[in-house]
Protein backbone atom coordinates (compact mmCIF):
# COMPACT_ATOMS: atom_id res chain seq x y z
CA UNK A 1 0.00 0.00 0.00
CA UNK A 2 2.78 2.42 0.87
CA UNK A 3 4.52 1.81 -2.47
CA UNK A 4 1.33 2.33 -4.48
CA UNK A 5 0.53 5.53 -2.59
CA UNK A 6 4.04 6.79 -3.12
CA UNK A 7 4.03 6.01 -6.86
CA UNK A 8 0.77 7.95 -7.29
CA UNK A 9 2.36 11.04 -5.70
CA UNK A 10 5.88 10.72 -7.11
CA UNK A 11 5.12 12.90 -10.12
CA UNK A 12 4.10 15.74 -7.77
CA UNK A 13 7.31 15.43 -5.81
CA UNK A 14 9.55 15.46 -8.90
CA UNK A 15 7.99 18.73 -10.04
CA UNK A 16 8.68 20.66 -6.85
CA UNK A 17 10.18 24.14 -7.11
CA UNK A 18 11.67 26.08 -4.22
CA UNK A 19 10.06 29.24 -5.64
CA UNK A 20 6.48 27.90 -5.52
CA UNK A 21 4.34 26.95 -2.50
CA UNK A 22 3.12 23.36 -2.35
CA UNK A 23 1.28 20.96 -0.06
CA UNK A 24 1.55 17.17 -0.23
CA UNK A 25 -1.09 15.14 1.63
CA UNK A 26 0.04 11.77 2.98
CA UNK A 27 -2.14 9.34 4.97
CA UNK A 28 -0.87 10.52 8.35
CA UNK A 29 1.10 13.67 7.53
CA UNK A 30 1.12 16.78 5.39
CA UNK A 31 4.19 18.41 3.89
CA UNK A 32 3.49 22.11 3.41
CA UNK A 33 6.03 24.44 1.87
CA UNK A 34 6.27 28.22 1.76
CA UNK A 35 9.08 29.80 -0.29
CA UNK A 36 11.52 32.31 1.12
CA UNK A 37 15.24 33.02 1.18
CA UNK A 38 18.36 30.90 0.93
CA UNK A 39 17.77 29.14 4.29
CA UNK A 40 15.22 26.31 4.45
CA UNK A 41 13.67 25.44 7.83
CA UNK A 42 12.22 21.91 8.06
CA UNK A 43 9.96 22.05 11.12
CA UNK A 44 8.45 18.90 12.67
CA UNK A 45 5.34 18.91 14.88
CA UNK A 46 5.66 17.97 18.54
CA UNK A 47 3.43 15.27 20.03
CA UNK A 48 1.06 17.73 21.72
CA UNK A 49 -0.04 19.49 18.54
CA UNK A 50 -2.13 16.60 17.08
CA UNK A 51 -3.98 16.33 20.41
CA UNK A 52 -4.59 20.04 20.90
CA UNK A 53 -4.89 21.56 17.42
CA UNK A 54 -7.03 20.56 14.41
CA UNK A 55 -5.13 18.89 11.61
CA UNK A 56 -6.78 20.83 8.82
CA UNK A 57 -5.30 24.27 8.43
CA UNK A 58 -2.68 23.78 11.16
CA UNK A 59 0.28 26.12 10.61
CA UNK A 60 3.86 24.89 10.72
CA UNK A 61 5.46 24.95 14.17
CA UNK A 62 7.23 28.32 14.50
CA UNK A 63 5.79 29.55 11.22
CA UNK A 64 5.32 33.23 12.03
CA UNK A 65 8.90 33.67 13.27
CA UNK A 66 10.58 31.79 10.42
CA UNK A 67 8.62 33.64 7.73
CA UNK A 68 9.30 36.99 9.46
CA UNK A 69 13.00 36.23 9.13
CA UNK A 70 12.60 35.59 5.41
CA UNK A 71 13.35 31.85 5.55
CA UNK A 72 11.79 29.21 3.33
CA UNK A 73 9.71 26.79 5.42
CA UNK A 74 8.80 23.12 5.00
CA UNK A 75 6.38 22.00 7.69
CA UNK A 76 5.90 18.33 8.59
CA UNK A 77 2.37 18.26 10.03
CA UNK A 78 1.32 15.16 11.98
CA UNK A 79 -2.27 13.87 12.02
CA UNK A 80 -1.45 11.78 15.10
CA UNK A 81 1.59 11.35 17.36
CA UNK A 82 3.08 8.40 15.47
CA UNK A 83 6.64 9.65 16.01
CA UNK A 84 7.07 9.78 12.24
CA UNK A 85 7.18 5.98 12.06
CA UNK A 86 5.37 6.01 8.72
CA UNK A 87 6.56 4.48 5.44
CA UNK A 88 4.65 7.07 3.37
CA UNK A 89 6.40 9.99 5.10
CA UNK A 90 9.82 8.36 4.93
CA UNK A 91 9.42 7.63 1.22
CA UNK A 92 8.22 11.17 0.49
CA UNK A 93 11.09 12.84 2.36
CA UNK A 94 13.65 10.56 0.68
CA UNK A 95 12.23 11.33 -2.75
CA UNK A 96 12.29 15.09 -2.05
CA UNK A 97 15.95 14.71 -1.10
CA UNK A 98 16.75 12.51 -4.12
CA UNK A 99 15.22 15.06 -6.46
CA UNK A 100 17.71 17.65 -5.16
CA UNK A 101 15.15 19.93 -3.48
CA UNK A 102 17.36 20.50 -0.41
CA UNK A 103 20.40 21.15 -2.61
CA UNK A 104 18.84 24.37 -3.84
CA UNK A 105 19.33 26.06 -0.47
CA UNK A 106 22.49 27.51 1.03
CA UNK A 107 21.48 26.23 4.48
CA UNK A 108 18.99 23.58 5.64
CA UNK A 109 17.83 23.52 9.29
CA UNK A 110 15.84 20.65 10.81
CA UNK A 111 14.04 21.58 14.01
CA UNK A 112 11.35 20.48 16.44
CA UNK A 113 10.52 19.89 20.08
CA UNK A 114 10.12 16.58 21.93
CA UNK A 115 8.75 14.21 19.22
CA UNK A 116 9.72 16.87 16.69
CA UNK A 117 13.17 17.14 18.27
CA UNK A 118 13.62 13.40 17.79
CA UNK A 119 12.65 13.77 14.12
CA UNK A 120 15.01 16.72 13.57
CA UNK A 121 17.93 14.58 14.75
CA UNK A 122 16.84 11.28 13.21
CA UNK A 123 16.09 12.66 9.72
CA UNK A 124 19.32 14.68 9.45
CA UNK A 125 20.73 12.16 6.89
CA UNK A 126 18.16 13.33 4.30
CA UNK A 127 20.05 16.65 4.19
CA UNK A 128 23.71 15.87 5.01
CA UNK A 129 25.53 18.88 6.43
CA UNK A 130 22.31 20.40 7.79
CA UNK A 131 21.86 22.20 11.09
CA UNK A 132 19.74 20.44 13.75
CA UNK A 133 17.89 22.35 16.47
CA UNK A 134 16.35 19.80 18.86
CA UNK A 135 14.34 21.11 21.82
CA UNK A 136 13.80 18.64 24.69
CA UNK A 137 14.32 15.80 22.23
CA UNK A 138 13.97 12.08 22.68
CA UNK A 139 16.78 10.23 20.95
CA UNK A 140 14.54 7.25 20.15
CA UNK A 141 11.75 5.17 21.68
CA UNK A 142 13.24 1.89 20.47
CA UNK A 143 13.04 -0.37 23.51
CA UNK A 144 16.41 -2.10 23.12
CA UNK A 145 18.19 1.28 22.89
CA UNK A 146 16.34 3.04 25.71
CA UNK A 147 14.88 0.28 27.94
CA UNK A 148 14.52 2.83 30.76
CA UNK A 149 12.06 5.02 28.82
CA UNK A 150 8.54 4.47 30.21
CA UNK A 151 6.85 7.61 28.87
CA UNK A 152 5.05 8.01 25.51
CA UNK A 153 3.30 4.64 25.55
CA UNK A 154 1.61 5.19 22.17
CA UNK A 155 4.92 6.20 20.64
CA UNK A 156 6.72 3.14 21.97
CA UNK A 157 4.14 0.95 20.20
CA UNK A 158 5.11 2.29 16.78
CA UNK A 159 7.27 0.38 14.28
CA UNK A 160 10.81 1.28 15.34
CA UNK A 161 12.35 -1.09 12.81
CA UNK A 162 11.73 1.56 10.10
CA UNK A 163 14.65 3.75 8.95
CA UNK A 164 15.52 6.99 10.75
CA UNK A 165 14.65 5.48 14.12
CA UNK A 166 17.58 6.70 16.20
CA UNK A 167 18.39 10.37 16.62
CA UNK A 168 21.81 9.48 18.08
CA UNK A 169 22.77 7.94 14.72
CA UNK A 170 21.04 10.54 12.56
CA UNK A 171 22.52 13.60 14.24
CA UNK A 172 25.99 12.59 13.05
CA UNK A 173 24.99 13.74 9.56
CA UNK A 174 24.55 17.34 10.76
CA UNK A 175 27.33 19.87 10.37
CA UNK A 176 26.12 21.52 13.58
CA UNK A 177 23.47 20.51 16.10
CA UNK A 178 22.02 22.18 19.18
CA UNK A 179 20.33 20.10 21.87
CA UNK A 180 18.36 22.32 24.26
CA UNK A 181 16.94 20.60 27.35
CA UNK A 182 16.30 20.59 31.09
CA UNK A 183 19.21 18.64 32.54
CA UNK A 184 17.30 18.16 35.83
CA UNK A 185 14.66 16.16 33.93
CA UNK A 186 16.34 12.76 34.25
CA UNK A 187 14.76 11.00 31.22
CA UNK A 188 15.39 14.00 28.99
CA UNK A 189 18.98 14.17 30.20
CA UNK A 190 19.50 10.48 29.43
CA UNK A 191 18.25 11.05 25.89
CA UNK A 192 20.50 14.10 25.53
CA UNK A 193 23.46 12.03 26.75
CA UNK A 194 22.85 9.69 23.81
CA UNK A 195 23.10 12.70 21.48
CA UNK A 196 26.76 12.88 22.40
CA UNK A 197 28.19 16.37 22.92
CA UNK A 198 31.06 17.08 20.54
CA UNK A 199 32.47 19.79 18.31
CA UNK A 200 29.41 19.33 16.08
CA UNK A 201 26.80 18.77 18.82
CA UNK A 202 26.32 21.53 21.41
CA UNK A 203 24.26 20.96 24.55
CA UNK A 204 22.43 24.01 25.89
CA UNK A 205 21.10 23.21 29.37
CA UNK A 206 18.15 25.02 30.98
CA UNK A 207 17.90 23.59 34.54
CA UNK A 208 14.25 23.32 35.70
CA UNK A 209 13.12 24.59 32.31
CA UNK A 210 10.77 21.63 32.02
CA UNK A 211 10.24 19.10 29.25
CA UNK A 212 8.77 21.89 27.13
CA UNK A 213 11.86 24.12 27.04
CA UNK A 214 10.55 26.51 24.32
CA UNK A 215 7.82 28.01 26.57
CA UNK A 216 10.46 28.73 29.24
CA UNK A 217 12.77 30.36 26.70
CA UNK A 218 9.81 32.36 25.40
CA UNK A 219 8.93 33.61 28.91
CA UNK A 220 12.59 34.54 29.34
CA UNK A 221 12.30 36.67 26.21
CA UNK A 222 15.22 34.91 24.48
CA UNK A 223 13.57 32.24 22.28
CA UNK A 224 13.67 34.25 19.05
CA UNK A 225 17.18 35.57 19.64
CA UNK A 226 18.53 32.13 20.53
CA UNK A 227 16.78 30.49 17.57
CA UNK A 228 18.31 33.03 15.21
CA UNK A 229 21.77 32.42 16.65
CA UNK A 230 21.39 28.65 16.30
CA UNK A 231 20.33 29.05 12.67
CA UNK A 232 23.33 31.21 11.76
CA UNK A 233 25.75 29.32 14.02
CA UNK A 234 26.64 32.23 16.27
CA UNK A 235 25.62 30.75 19.64
CA UNK A 236 28.18 31.29 22.39
CA UNK A 237 27.84 28.08 24.42
CA UNK A 238 30.04 29.45 27.20
CA UNK A 239 27.79 32.52 27.47
CA UNK A 240 24.57 30.49 27.51
CA UNK A 241 24.62 29.60 31.25
CA UNK A 242 24.47 33.32 32.05
CA UNK A 243 21.54 33.71 29.67
CA UNK A 244 19.81 30.69 31.21
CA UNK A 245 19.79 32.46 34.59
CA UNK A 246 16.87 34.54 33.30
CA UNK A 247 14.68 31.45 33.72
CA UNK A 248 14.48 32.15 37.47
CA UNK A 249 12.05 34.99 36.84
CA UNK A 250 9.62 32.92 34.75
CA UNK A 251 6.39 31.20 35.75
CA UNK A 252 7.45 28.01 33.95
CA UNK A 253 10.63 27.70 36.03
CA UNK A 254 8.74 28.09 39.31
CA UNK A 255 6.02 25.69 38.20
CA UNK A 256 8.59 23.06 37.26
CA UNK A 257 10.43 23.49 40.58
CA UNK A 258 7.21 23.06 42.54
CA UNK A 259 6.06 20.02 40.58
CA UNK A 260 9.49 18.38 40.69
CA UNK A 261 9.55 18.82 44.46
CA UNK A 262 6.18 17.07 44.71
CA UNK A 263 7.33 14.18 42.56
CA UNK A 264 10.43 13.80 44.69
CA UNK A 265 8.33 13.75 47.85
CA UNK A 266 9.51 17.15 49.10
CA UNK A 267 6.15 18.88 49.57
CA UNK A 268 7.48 21.44 52.05
CA UNK A 269 9.89 22.76 49.42
CA UNK A 270 7.06 22.81 46.88
CA UNK A 271 4.96 24.85 49.32
CA UNK A 272 7.74 27.37 49.78
CA UNK A 273 8.23 27.80 46.02
CA UNK A 274 4.51 28.38 45.55
CA UNK A 275 4.19 30.80 48.47
CA UNK A 276 7.03 32.94 47.14
CA UNK A 277 5.80 32.80 43.54
CA UNK A 278 2.03 33.26 43.80
CA UNK A 279 2.29 37.02 44.53
CA UNK A 280 4.24 37.35 41.29
CA UNK A 281 1.92 35.11 39.25
CA UNK A 282 -1.50 35.32 40.95
CA UNK A 283 -3.46 34.10 37.90
CA UNK A 284 -1.39 30.96 37.34
CA UNK A 285 -1.98 27.36 38.40
CA UNK A 286 0.45 27.75 41.31
CA UNK A 287 -2.40 27.96 43.88
CA UNK A 288 -3.54 24.50 42.71
CA UNK A 289 -0.01 23.13 43.10
CA UNK A 290 0.16 24.72 46.56
CA UNK A 291 -3.01 22.87 47.61
CA UNK A 292 -1.50 19.56 46.48
CA UNK A 293 1.73 20.33 48.33
CA UNK A 294 -0.10 21.15 51.56
CA UNK A 295 -2.18 17.98 51.28
CA UNK A 296 0.99 15.94 50.74
CA UNK A 297 2.64 17.63 53.74
CA UNK A 298 -0.33 16.77 55.97
CA UNK A 299 -0.31 13.17 54.75
CA UNK A 300 3.38 12.85 55.57
CA UNK A 301 2.72 14.20 59.08
CA UNK A 302 -0.10 11.68 59.57
CA UNK A 303 2.17 8.79 58.62
CA UNK A 304 4.82 9.78 61.18
CA UNK A 305 4.15 8.14 64.59
CA UNK A 306 3.26 10.57 67.38
CA UNK A 307 6.17 9.28 69.45
CA UNK A 308 8.54 10.33 66.68
CA UNK A 309 6.98 13.77 66.31
CA UNK A 310 7.41 14.49 70.01
CA UNK A 311 10.70 12.72 70.54
CA UNK A 312 13.71 14.76 71.51
CA UNK A 313 15.47 15.58 68.25
CA UNK A 314 19.25 15.45 68.09
CA UNK A 315 20.92 18.80 67.58
CA UNK A 316 21.94 19.31 63.97
CA UNK A 317 24.20 21.98 62.54
CA UNK A 318 22.30 24.96 61.12
CA UNK A 319 24.13 24.60 57.80
CA UNK A 320 26.14 21.87 56.12
CA UNK A 321 29.78 22.02 57.23
CA UNK A 322 32.16 23.63 54.77
CA UNK A 323 35.70 22.38 54.20
CA UNK A 324 37.04 25.77 55.36
CA UNK A 325 35.65 25.11 58.85
CA UNK A 326 38.55 22.83 59.75
CA UNK A 327 41.17 25.53 59.03
CA UNK A 328 39.07 28.46 60.23
CA UNK A 329 36.86 27.22 63.09
CA UNK A 330 35.32 30.67 63.73
CA UNK A 331 34.52 31.42 60.08
CA UNK A 332 30.94 32.55 59.41
CA UNK A 333 31.20 33.33 55.69
CA UNK A 334 33.37 34.80 52.94
CA UNK A 335 32.86 38.41 51.80
CA UNK A 336 33.95 39.98 48.52
CA UNK A 337 33.90 43.63 47.41
CA UNK A 338 33.07 43.75 43.70
CA UNK A 339 33.77 47.02 41.91
CA UNK A 340 35.82 48.93 39.33
CA UNK A 341 38.66 51.46 39.71
CA UNK A 342 38.31 54.62 41.79
CA UNK A 343 35.04 53.91 43.58
CA UNK A 344 36.37 54.31 47.12
CA UNK A 345 36.62 50.54 47.53
CA UNK A 346 39.60 50.82 49.90
CA UNK A 347 37.53 53.03 52.18
CA UNK A 348 34.66 50.56 52.01
CA UNK A 349 37.08 47.73 52.78
CA UNK A 350 38.27 49.54 55.92
CA UNK A 351 34.70 50.32 57.02
CA UNK A 352 33.75 46.66 56.75
CA UNK A 353 36.74 45.61 58.81
CA UNK A 354 35.22 47.39 61.82
CA UNK A 355 33.28 44.12 62.12
CA UNK A 356 35.09 42.03 64.76
CA UNK A 357 37.18 39.29 63.17
CA UNK A 358 36.64 40.56 59.61
CA UNK A 359 39.72 40.40 57.36
CA UNK A 360 39.15 41.72 53.82
CA UNK A 361 42.34 41.61 51.78
CA UNK A 362 43.15 44.11 49.05
CA UNK A 363 43.44 43.54 45.32
CA UNK A 364 45.26 40.52 43.89
CA UNK A 365 45.25 41.45 40.19
CA UNK A 366 42.18 39.32 39.52
CA UNK A 367 43.70 35.94 40.27
CA UNK A 368 40.21 34.45 40.50
CA UNK A 369 39.77 35.04 36.75
CA UNK A 370 42.61 32.66 35.93
CA UNK A 371 41.24 30.07 38.36
CA UNK A 372 37.80 30.30 36.80
CA UNK A 373 39.17 30.08 33.24
CA UNK A 374 41.22 26.99 34.10
CA UNK A 375 38.22 25.34 35.77
CA UNK A 376 35.98 26.12 32.76
CA UNK A 377 38.50 24.66 30.31
CA UNK A 378 38.82 21.49 32.36
CA UNK A 379 35.04 21.17 32.47
CA UNK A 380 34.80 21.73 28.70
CA UNK A 381 37.33 18.97 28.07
CA UNK A 382 35.52 16.59 30.41
CA UNK A 383 32.06 17.35 28.95
CA UNK A 384 33.21 17.14 25.34
CA UNK A 385 35.45 14.08 25.37
CA UNK A 386 35.24 12.56 28.84
CA UNK A 387 31.76 11.04 28.68
CA UNK A 388 33.38 7.69 27.91
CA UNK A 389 36.83 6.14 28.12
CA UNK A 390 38.97 7.07 25.13
CA UNK A 391 41.60 4.72 23.67
CA UNK A 392 45.31 5.51 24.04
CA UNK A 393 45.41 6.48 20.36
CA UNK A 394 42.78 9.19 20.89
CA UNK A 395 44.00 12.82 21.18
CA UNK A 396 41.86 13.26 24.30
CA UNK A 397 42.97 10.03 25.98
CA UNK A 398 42.38 10.20 29.74
CA UNK A 399 39.72 12.91 29.57
CA UNK A 400 37.26 10.59 31.32
CA UNK A 401 39.52 10.70 34.40
CA UNK A 402 39.34 14.49 34.72
CA UNK A 403 37.73 15.89 37.89
CA UNK A 404 36.79 19.51 37.11
CA UNK A 405 35.11 20.24 40.45
CA UNK A 406 37.99 18.85 42.51
CA UNK A 407 40.46 20.70 40.28
CA UNK A 408 38.64 23.98 40.91
CA UNK A 409 38.41 23.26 44.64
CA UNK A 410 42.15 22.62 44.82
CA UNK A 411 42.92 25.93 43.10
CA UNK A 412 40.57 27.82 45.44
CA UNK A 413 42.15 26.23 48.50
CA UNK A 414 45.63 27.13 47.27
CA UNK A 415 44.45 30.68 46.57
CA UNK A 416 43.21 30.98 50.14
CA UNK A 417 46.36 29.46 51.66
CA UNK A 418 48.95 31.24 49.52
CA UNK A 419 47.36 34.47 48.30
CA UNK A 420 44.78 35.58 50.87
CA UNK A 421 46.51 34.00 53.89
CA UNK A 422 43.71 34.91 56.34
CA UNK A 423 44.19 34.65 60.12
CA UNK A 424 43.19 31.27 61.51
CA UNK A 425 40.82 32.87 64.04
CA UNK A 426 38.98 35.14 61.56
CA UNK A 427 35.19 35.26 61.45
CA UNK A 428 35.02 36.64 57.91
CA UNK A 429 37.60 36.79 55.15
CA UNK A 430 37.68 37.71 51.49
CA UNK A 431 39.12 40.36 49.22
CA UNK A 432 38.23 43.39 47.16
CA UNK A 433 38.95 43.57 43.45
CA UNK A 434 38.47 46.34 40.87
CA UNK A 435 39.07 44.33 37.68
CA UNK A 436 35.71 42.58 37.39
CA UNK A 437 35.04 44.50 34.17
CA UNK A 438 37.34 41.96 32.48
CA UNK A 439 34.45 39.48 32.55
CA UNK A 440 31.79 41.69 30.94
CA UNK A 441 28.40 40.00 30.83
CA UNK A 442 29.89 36.78 32.18
CA UNK A 443 30.18 38.37 35.61
CA UNK A 444 27.16 36.47 37.05
CA UNK A 445 28.67 33.16 35.99
CA UNK A 446 31.94 33.93 37.78
CA UNK A 447 30.16 35.11 40.92
CA UNK A 448 28.13 31.90 40.93
CA UNK A 449 31.41 29.99 40.67
CA UNK A 450 32.74 31.84 43.73
CA UNK A 451 29.46 31.27 45.53
CA UNK A 452 29.80 27.52 44.91
CA UNK A 453 33.37 27.18 46.17
CA UNK A 454 33.63 29.65 49.05
CA UNK A 455 31.67 29.46 52.29
CA UNK A 456 28.26 31.16 52.01
CA UNK A 457 29.82 33.86 49.83
CA UNK A 458 28.49 37.41 50.23
CA UNK A 459 29.07 40.08 47.54
CA UNK A 460 29.25 43.80 48.24
CA UNK A 461 28.84 45.78 45.01
CA UNK A 462 30.33 49.26 45.04
CA UNK A 463 29.68 51.95 42.43
CA UNK A 464 30.33 55.67 42.02
CA UNK A 465 28.99 58.49 39.85
CA UNK A 466 30.48 58.16 36.39
CA UNK A 467 31.62 61.81 36.18
CA UNK A 468 33.77 61.44 39.29
CA UNK A 469 35.18 58.13 38.10
CA UNK A 470 36.11 59.46 34.67
CA UNK A 471 38.02 62.41 36.16
CA UNK A 472 40.26 60.15 38.24
CA UNK A 473 43.90 59.77 37.25
CA UNK A 474 43.34 55.99 37.23
CA UNK A 475 41.52 56.39 33.88
CA UNK A 476 43.75 59.11 32.40
CA UNK A 477 44.73 56.97 29.39
CA UNK A 478 41.11 56.08 28.58
CA UNK A 479 38.72 58.00 26.39
CA UNK A 480 35.89 59.41 28.46
CA UNK A 481 33.22 57.65 26.39
CA UNK A 482 34.95 54.30 27.04
CA UNK A 483 35.00 54.96 30.81
CA UNK A 484 31.32 55.91 30.74
CA UNK A 485 30.44 52.75 28.83
CA UNK A 486 32.43 50.60 31.29
CA UNK A 487 30.94 52.21 34.42
CA UNK A 488 27.36 52.12 33.14
CA UNK A 489 27.76 48.51 32.03
CA UNK A 490 29.18 47.39 35.36
CA UNK A 491 26.54 49.31 37.34
CA UNK A 492 23.86 47.54 35.29
CA UNK A 493 25.40 44.13 35.96
CA UNK A 494 25.76 44.88 39.68
CA UNK A 495 22.11 45.92 39.88
CA UNK A 496 20.83 42.89 37.97
CA UNK A 497 22.75 40.41 40.11
CA UNK A 498 21.72 42.16 43.32
CA UNK A 499 18.04 42.22 42.28
CA UNK A 500 18.17 38.50 41.50
CA UNK A 501 20.07 37.57 44.71
CA UNK A 502 19.24 40.09 47.45
CA UNK A 503 19.76 37.54 50.21
CA UNK A 504 23.55 37.39 49.72
CA UNK A 505 24.38 40.75 48.13
CA UNK A 506 24.47 44.44 49.06
CA UNK A 507 24.69 47.41 46.70
CA UNK A 508 26.57 50.57 47.75
CA UNK A 509 27.45 53.89 46.20
CA UNK A 510 30.47 55.91 47.26
CA UNK A 511 28.39 59.10 47.48
CA UNK A 512 26.34 57.57 50.31
CA UNK A 513 28.77 55.66 52.54
CA UNK A 514 31.60 58.24 52.27
CA UNK A 515 29.48 60.94 53.96
CA UNK A 516 26.87 59.12 56.04
CA UNK A 517 27.92 56.43 58.54
CA UNK A 518 24.32 55.20 58.69
CA UNK A 519 24.59 54.07 55.07
CA UNK A 520 26.56 51.06 56.35
CA UNK A 521 23.91 49.93 58.83
CA UNK A 522 21.85 47.77 56.40
CA UNK A 523 24.94 45.70 55.56
CA UNK A 524 25.73 45.12 59.24
CA UNK A 525 22.09 44.17 59.86
CA UNK A 526 22.10 41.71 56.97
CA UNK A 527 25.27 40.08 58.32
CA UNK A 528 23.83 40.03 61.85
CA UNK A 529 26.70 42.12 63.24
CA UNK A 530 26.58 45.04 65.73
CA UNK A 531 26.83 48.49 64.14
CA UNK A 532 29.69 50.53 65.64
CA UNK A 533 29.04 54.07 64.41
CA UNK A 534 31.96 55.55 66.35
CA UNK A 535 34.43 53.19 64.71
CA UNK A 536 32.99 53.99 61.28
CA UNK A 537 33.19 57.74 61.87
CA UNK A 538 36.82 57.34 62.91
CA UNK A 539 37.58 55.59 59.60
CA UNK A 540 35.78 58.29 57.61
CA UNK A 541 37.86 60.98 59.31
CA UNK A 542 41.09 59.47 57.95
CA UNK A 543 41.98 60.79 54.49
CA UNK A 544 43.40 58.09 52.24
CA UNK A 545 46.48 59.11 50.22
CA UNK A 546 46.79 56.39 47.56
Amino acid sequence: MALKYFLRNRSRITSLSRDTPFSIELPNHRLQYQPGGATLIVSFDNAARPANEPYEGRPTWGESYYLEQGHALLGVIARKPDWYRCTHLIAALEEIANQGFFDGFARVVLTGGSMGGFAAAAFAPIAPGCIVIAMSPQSTLKSDLVPWETRFEAGRRQDWSLPYGDGAAGIRSASQAYVVYDNLDIPDKRHADRLTESEQVTHLRVPAGGHGVPPTLNQMGVLKKLTGEMIDGSVDSLEFPRLARLRRKTLQYRRVLANHALMRKRPHFSERVCELSIPLFPNSDLPDILKKARTASRNISKRVPDTVLHARKPKMPAVEPHRFDQKFPNLKRNIFIVTYGRTGSTLLQNLMMTIPGCDIRGENHNVIESIWNAAIRCRMAKNTWGAKQQPESHPWYGSDQMKPVMFARGMIDSFVDNVLCPPKDCRYFGFKEIRYNAWGDRLPEVLDFMRFHFKDAFFVFNKRHVDDVSKSAWWKNWKREDVVALVEGMDRRFGEYHDANPEFTSLFSYEEFSTDPQAMRPLFDKLGEPFNEAAIRAILDIKLTH
